[in-house]
């Protein structure tokens, strides 16, 4: 019975490592910069999303604000309008994109993470669905593009200022927020509240891996002789099982992320951005995955180490002793 607890305290102990493993990527995908940019970076270099960017800024930037339209006369709407989208256009293919780029990735998750971070405090108020209802409440991805907007600036000058128009260039530098709605994760698949939960858990990846720690070793001080070398094996046989379920996940990603909340139809823009974090995402819980396969690997081996030990020890002492 004693071997068989020790057992079990080992499988546990691997499940809390690989939970501490993918909530230490979670937490570092949301608290830092290098994941994201790493995942999503590349699309500084994709021309299709940068053909769409233009318009979209302009929209986002004009579209909604009644102030900064109030500003514009009819007769130079369309002359402005095509004058931005030139010196956007132009600098979109300044030296200086890619770190513009990199800033837009920040806005975007440090604006989506403290938006989650609120709903876990209460101080973004979700309604809870009604009874059989769908929970899509809550905050998705937005793009924050004021990075874009602001390369810009310096060529809006150009097309503003010797029209009379510089008030329009100073609303867009001191105040507009050039926001792009990416509707991700889908939150008809993972509500928005499911996402805030996640996140406030996965912050404390650490106490998963201390728990995993007093797990393995409670294991092996409960099981009895051959028994610690079979809960260690155990333990070894949970992690490399683990590592293939944390691989599934990739392949799910790579497949289109339906479970993840990354699936269904999008407008272009959110597609692409979708697709490279998809593919991303897969890259790095792969690697995850194969942490978790040599952790297993290693620890079969320590296992399989002391089996050895303990059957030779059992033999010598099963050894008649000579007294001649």
């Amino acid at each position: 019975m004693r071997n068989l607890v020790g057992a079990l305290l080992c499988a546990l102990a691997a499940l809390c490592t690989a939970a501490g493993v993918m909530f230490h990527y979670a937490q570092a995908l949301a608290d830092t910069p290098e994941p994201a940019r790493e995942i999503v970076g590349p699309l500084a270099e994709d021309r299709s999303i940068l053909d769409m960017l233009p318009d979209r800024i302009i929209g986002a930037a004009l579209g909604n604000d009644d102030e900064l339209l109030d500003l514009i006369p009819d007769f130079l709407s369309e002359s402005l309008r095509n004058g931005m989208d030139t010196a956007i256009s132009t600098a979109l293919q300044d030296a200086d994109l890619k770190q513009a780029w990199y800033e837009s990735i920040d806005l975007t998750r440090t604006d989506y993470v403290t938006r989650l971070d609120m709903v876990t405090s209460g101080e973004i108020a979700v309604a809870p669905p009604n009874f059989g209802a769908t929970d899509t409440e809550g905050p998705t991805m937005v793009l924050q593009a004021q990075p874009f907007a602001a390369l810009g600036l310096q060529k809006l000058d150009e097309v503003l200022s010797p029209v009379g128009l510089q008030g329009l260039l100073d609303g867009l530098r001191n105040g507009a927020r050039v926001e792009i709605p990416l509707n991700l994760p889908d939150p008809t698949v993972v509500s928005p509240r499911t996402m805030a939960q996640w996140l406030a858990v996965s912050r404390s990846w650490l106490w998963f891996f201390v728990g995993a720690g007093v797990l393995a070793l409670a294991g092996v001080v409960v099981a009895r002789g051959r028994g610690r070398a079979i809960a260690l094996l155990t333990g070894a046989a949970a992690l490399m099982l683990l590592s293939r379920f944390v691989g599934s996940v990739a392949a799910n990603a790579r497949s289109g992320g339906e479970a993840l909340g990354l699936g269904g139809e999008l407008d272009p823009l959110a597609s692409l951005v979708r697709d490279r974090l998809l593919a991303g995402l897969s890259v790095h819980i792969d690697q995850r995955a194969e942490w978790l396969w040599s952790a297993g690997l290693v620890t079969m081996g320590v296992g399989a180490v002391v089996l050895v030990i303990m059957i030779l020890l059992s033999r010598a002492r099963s050894q008649p002793v000579d007294h001649r």
